[in-house]
């Protein structure tokens, strides 16, 4: 996989490509049973996207796997229908199409973006970095471009009381939340893992962070990264080595929670989690 600070030819091409015509050679479907499967099923093919304002209530059968995924950029895009007093919608990721461009990712018009889509609101979340090693995730739609760049449909949900699209998830750090979506990180022994640790002796595990709102951090400082954060009484953080692969499969519904500096922790909640990293 190409490295942060490099964009390889392929993903340059690819992002230059409305249609996908081709995919990085990083990037590899699998079938349910974990058999690698032929090209994208779009690939090549002048597609229609259609508008995905919607709730989706099942993923498709093409699993997306990626390696090497820890501090690797990323962006994200939420199309958003109202849905009584609250937001619905779909979260479209970059992953899949390369390491994220800062400059392009930060110049998609989201007002724009809006009238374009159908939506009632498109939101953007900062971009941000994985900290998992490996990801398996059941595709939720067909890609789509947006604003210029190509992102893969990951999940759907319902934002949480409180949602305020004019601020980042440090506004609701936190505060556990819920999105649908099927996938396994897989986390490798002998590397760090970050974890939050809540009143109710739930661990979370940091899978994101973001330089967006201390524009200082970087992966390197996240060992001691509680000297940053704002902790209400009860809440605990800590890195911690592990000495066997830390999986967390979700099937269906994930805990999250994001911390002051909008960082994001899958919560180890309903058996998710091989073990618990905390103990």
């Amino acid at each position: 996989m190409p490295s942060l600070d490099q964009d390889g030819a392929a993903s340059a091409r690819l992002l230059q490509d409305p249609v996908c015509q081709q995919r990085p050679p990083w990037l590899t479907f699998v079938s349910l049973e974990g058999q690698r499967c032929p090209p994208h099923p779009f690939a090549g093919q002048k597609v229609q996207w259609p508008h995905l304002c919607r709730r989706v209530t099942r993923m498709t059968d093409t699993p997306m796997h990626l390696e090497d995924l820890r501090a690797y950029a990323q962006g994200e895009i939420f199309l958003l229908s109202r849905a009584g007093e609250a937001f619905e919608g779909l979260v479209y990721n970059t992953s899949g199409f390369g390491p994220c461009p800062a400059d392009e990712f930060a110049a998609i018009d989201t007002a724009q973006l809006a009238k374009d889509t159908g939506c009632d609101l498109v939101w953007k979340n900062p971009r941000r970095f994985w900290m998992m090693d490996t990801l398996t995730i059941d595709l939720a739609g067909e890609p789509r471009e947006l604003g210029g760049l190509m992102f893969n449909c990951l999940a759907d949900m319902q934002m949480p009381a409180g949602f305020d699209p004019q601020r980042d998830q440090s506004a609701l750090a936190y505060r556990p939340m819920q999105i649908h979506r099927a996938n396994t990180y897989t986390f490798l022994s002998g590397r760090p893992v970050f974890l939050l640790r809540s009143p109710d002796e739930t661990t979370w595990v940091m899978q994101t962070f973001t330089d967006h709102v201390d524009h200082s951090l970087t992966e390197s400082a996240l060992p001691r990264l509680a000297e940053r954060l704002t902790l209400p009484e009860g809440w605990t953080y800590k890195a911690r080595t592990v000495d066997r692969d830390l999986t967390i499969t979700t099937h269906g519904v994930a805990h999250i929670v994001s911390d002051n500096l909008a960082n994001m922790y899958q919560g180890c909640v309903d058996g998710v989690n091989n073990f618990d990293p905390w103990e």
